[in-house]
């Protein structure tokens, strides 16, 4: 992925540095636990200059205070989060087995020694404890900071973390009590499109889309939208706030970096950019977070090809399922116009494997010289079982990877409401 400081250093080249330790911020983070600790790490990585004020000594008190166990997260421990379970224990191989032996009775000591390694390691990151924030005026473009010891800062972007938002208070902010949910089986292939977190809430799996965050954010103050969903903090819900705040953390960046505001923001550079800190954006429970297509799974998913699905409480790809041709011309037809003169000569019900090539060689414009691609990356780079048959079935696995793989659909633009842009 290119991130927000690489987009900028590719344009203009060598003139301006982000890993400057002494760099005035740019960004303004609030809060003591895991949402602020991920939205304030991911911002530094994002490549602006952040600071983290805490008004506390503790950091991150739900998992440094005491030892707690959390439930398995169905293969959703991802993100800033799984960064902070191998940081606190890396001795441990970096898989799901680990991961999920990792949140079975934590030990404190250890998360405060991860959360300590992973900020003396981002050098756009200060943080200051013990310290309250007293005023917070919008002047003009940038927010004015004035810390209780006087301390003042002029900040592009805020992310307002605390347990009651209160920094919407200082600003003279007001927000609408009731922003819209609704059930990941009830999303369309357009709002798939943009979703920007996903996780476990109340033993539920939930995705947040682009038009949530917009809902509980004004001129760059951006404030925490489950805020009313945690009536009752659960340890379980724990890597799903954490994906919340690291979501959090890219928007207000990307708002910082590029001098801009959110309703400008290039929801696929968003995603792109949590993407390369490991973010699982599409919360599919049937693919490892450690496949070896995970990462352009999650892309594919991003498109809006295909729908996932939910069976018992779980959110899946149907990774054995097949692919019908109705399912994707309609989505392939927006994505592709060289497609719609393919589906004019082709159809059927269950696409094959020499359906599926025929298609890609067709909008890619490739030869045959995919086939012997395929045939010869089967087993050693795809992973894939068996033997290739152009006359065999394709599932939904096999077609999301190959697709990501030779169309790269990812590229292709969306608007911030998920409606195709060619």
């Amino acid at each position: 992925m290119i991130r927000f400081s690489g987009i900028l250093l590719a344009l203009l080249l060598p003139v301006l540095s982000f890993a400057q330790k002494n760099k005035k911020p740019a960004l303004l983070v609030y809060g003591n636990d895991i949402e602020a600790f991920s939205s304030a790490l991911q911002s530094a990585k994002s490549g602006v200059a952040t600071l983290w004020v805490v008004d506390q000594q503790t950091l991150v008190p739900s998992l440094t205070e005491k030892s707690i166990t959390l439930a398995g997260q169905h293969n959703l421990d991802a993100g800033l989060w799984r960064s902070l379970l191998f940081a606190a224990n890396p001795s441990l191989p970096k898989n799901d087995s680990s991961a999920r032996l990792l949140q079975t009775d934590t030990n404190p000591q250890l998360f405060k020694n991860g959360i300590e390694r992973m900020i003396s390691g981002e050098p756009n990151l200060r943080v200051i404890k013990n310290q309250k924030i007293i005023s917070l005026k919008q002047t003009g473009k940038r927010w004015d900071v004035i810390l209780a010891d006087k301390s003042k800062y002029e900040i592009m972007s805020v992310v307002d973390l605390s347990a009651e938002n209160e920094l919407a208070a200082l600003a003279g902010l007001s927000f609408a009590n009731t922003i819209e949910w609704q059930s990941l089986d009830a999303y369309t292939l357009q709002d798939q499109r943009t979703i920007l977190a996903s996780g476990r809430l109340s033993e539920e799996t939930l995705s947040v889309p682009m038009k949530v965050f917009l809902q509980s954010q004004k001129d760059n103050y951006f404030q925490n939208p489950l805020i009313n969903k945690l009536k009752s903090v659960s340890a379980d819900d724990i890597p799903f706030r954490s994906a919340v705040g690291q979501t959090l953390g890219a928007m207000a960046a990307y708002c910082a970096f590029f001098k801009t505001d959110a309703g400008q923001i290039d929801i696929r550079k968003l995603q792109d950019e949590l993407l390369q800190y490991g973010a699982k954006i599409i919360p599919y429970e049937d693919i490892p977070v450690d496949d070896v297509h995970a990462p352009g799974l999650q892309k594919f998913g991003l498109t809006g090809i295909l729908k996932g699905e939910f069976k018992e409480g779980r959110y899946l790809l149907n990774r054995e399922d097949s692919v019908r041709f109705e399912e994707i011309k309609p989505v392939f037809n927006q994505l592709y116009s060289r497609s719609q003169i393919w589906f004019l000569d082709n159809g059927g019900d269950i696409i094959k494997w020499k359906d599926l090539l025929s298609l890609i060689k067709y909008v890619s414009q490739r030869g045959d010289e995919l086939d012997k691609q395929i045939i010869q990356d089967w087993h050693k780079k795809l992973k894939f079982e068996g033997e290739y048959d152009g006359n065999k079935t394709v599932s939904k696995y096999q077609f999301a990877v190959i697709v990501d793989k030779y169309c790269k659909p990812f590229v292709v633009r969306t608007d911030q409401s998920g409606k195709i842009i060619r």
